[in-house]
């Protein structure tokens, strides 16, 4: 039996200055900030049963405070939420080949309040979860997976004294995958699975100040994933390719959330790369995807929310290296064009009538980082970071003028000016 407690507690602030962002109107504010604090733990107990039979039991309870200002707002905003977690799970070696693991979960959150301060009350959920998975190895090198999770979930809202049901249904998660062993260092898998999840407690407790907002509906997916693997000696590679579809996807329009309904997303990775054990490695890596609406017109499919934030591309290179006590990484992505909205801020554009507009950015943004690590003796570990190494920093008159607009490397998010280099050391004691 082995017994594990773990805590963790975090506080930080982070600078929040473009208190207002449009095509019309930017406001600068270096004193605006949002704080944050969250403290979670948990218990763990693990019992060898016997042979091929062993049991995991963990409890967990979660917090968060934030004071955070809204679009627009000068002040932050009090909100908190809390989470409390209990897991099990019983793992079952059934043959040479074969394994079998069920899992029993349970979960109440709460979350009081929002960002916006118009937003009052609470808002509850609660689930409970049976699962399975089931491995199997009929032959060398042909392996199966199958995985199945149900849920019962309720969420509530409290306001004004009176706890009112807003959803009562059940989710799952189905997957089956299987890979192959193909000889001379390939492996091809598949998978597939469908799933459907209950909305948001933060979407609930803002649609319950719209008057005439429509009850929100459980998410709807479906996926699947073809891809073929080879390692030979030192060297590795990867092609792969995923589709993900989703009907009443849940989106904000205006200052609500409402069920999307149809949402398609595919994409494709490779990859090759070589490696030592822990001491040289170097990996090259590209990806291509789309993201449609299915509901809109076929010229206006790639032009919608559900477009948004992903680059049409991407590809990068990262490599490590050690010698000793030392580990240096490395990391380089470039991000192609992509949809943003802009003009929106907050909804109130939608809220008076002017819907966001949706654009291509027409810029790419490069992203450099580094780190090293150092292991002194058992206990200590030292570690330096310098992240974001290729952005420009970006001044408030710059911002303000929009003078970097369509420059490349200097935004992500259209509208806000990327995060400019940074550099970190961290060291680390353990017992």
């Amino acid at each position: 039996t082995v017994w594990t407690v773990a805590w963790r507690g975090t506080y930080f602030g982070v600078p929040e200055p473009f208190q207002e962002v449009s095509d019309t109107l930017r406001v600068y504010n270096p004193a605006r900030e949002s704080r944050q604090r969250s403290d979670s733990g948990q218990l763990r107990v693990d019992w060898a049963l016997g042979a091929g039979l062993n049991l995991e039991t963990s409890l967990g309870l979660a917090r968060f405070r934030h004071d955070q200002p809204e679009p627009g707002a000068v002040l932050p905003t009090h909100f908190e939420g809390r989470e409390t977690r209990f897991q099990s799970a019983l793992r079952i070696t059934t043959g040479p080949r074969s394994g079998l693991s069920l899992r029993l979960e349970g979960q109440d959150t709460r979350q009081n309040g929002d960002v916006n301060p118009a937003i009052l009350g609470a808002a509850k959920g609660t689930q409970a979860g049976f699962g399975l998975e089931w491995t199997f190895e009929p032959l060398p090198g042909t392996r199966f997976l199958g995985q199945a999770r149900g849920t019962r979930d309720r969420q509530s809202l409290v306001q004004g004294g009176t706890d009112t049901e807003v959803l009562s249904a059940s989710g799952h998660t189905l997957r089956l995958g299987f890979n192959q062993d193909l000889g001379g260092g390939f492996r091809l898998y598949a998978a597939g699975g469908s799933g459907r999840t209950t909305p948001t407690l933060l979407q609930q407790l803002r649609n319950s100040q719209i008057p005439g907002t429509a009850p929100l509906r459980m998410e709807q997916s479906t996926s699947l994933q073809v891809g073929l693997g080879w390692g030979q000696g030192n060297w590795y590679g990867r092609l792969e390719s995923q589709q993900q579809t989703g009907k009443d996807l849940i989106g904000p329009s205006g200052l609500a959330y409402v069920n999307q309904d149809r949402v398609r997303v595919r994409g494709t990775d490779a990859a090759i790369g070589w490696r030592t054990a822990k001491k040289l490695g170097l990996e090259a890596f590209v990806r291509a995807q789309e993201a449609r609406y299915l509901n809109a017109p076929d010229g206006q499919q790639f032009s919608t929310s559900a477009s948004q934030r992903r680059p049409f591309s991407t590809h990068g290179l990262k490599g490590f290296m050690g010698w000793g006590q030392v580990q240096t990484e490395v990391h380089y992505t470039l991000q192609g064009h992509q949809y943003s909205s802009f003009g929106d801020e907050g909804g109130r554009a939608a809220a008076n009538g002017l819907p966001p507009v949706i654009r291509a950015t027409q810029v790419v943004y490069r992203d450099l980082g580094l780190s090293t690590s150092v292991t002194a003796g058992r206990h200590w570990t030292f570690i330096m970071r310098g992240e974001h190494l290729l952005q420009p920093r970006t001044t408030p008159d710059q911002w303000l003028t929009a003078s970097r607009e369509g420059q490349n490397d200097a935004y992500i998010i259209d509208g806000y000016p990327a995060a400019p280099p940074s550099y970190s050391f961290e060291a680390r004691f353990r017992f």
